[in-house]
């Protein structure tokens, strides 16, 4: 009879102990899930702050490319007036010196 109550507590011991076994791998399984869960939630928000710091980055730079394009456009006008004003002097100046040539 000892052998059997020894048995039989030895069993429920065991019983026990993979309950006990059952239940943290089951815990350890639901914080697992936890986790990937959390990583991939931080991750997909990293990569959406990144994707917006890109089109931020874009827009700026086309704002930028413009702005830059646009002072050139109105430089190289200013240069071209100014250009073609000291052409049409150097025209008028030559007109006159060649009056005064054939006046004289």
């Amino acid at each position: 009879m000892d052998d059997m109550l020894k048995y039989v507590h030895a069993r429920l011991d065991n019983i026990t102990t993979n309950n006990d076994l059952q239940a943290d791998v089951s815990k350890m399984r639901d914080d697992m899930a936890e986790q990937r869960t959390f990583i991939l939630d931080s991750l997909d928000k990293r990569e959406a702050e990144m994707d917006s710091s890109l089109r931020d980055a874009q827009e700026n730079f086309s704002g930028v490319v413009n702005r830059t394009l646009e002072k050139s456009q109105h430089d190289m006008a200013e240069q071209r007036t100014f250009i073609l004003d000291s052409l049409d002097k150097r025209e008028a100046e030559m007109d006159s010196s060649l009056r005064d040539a054939q006046e004289n």
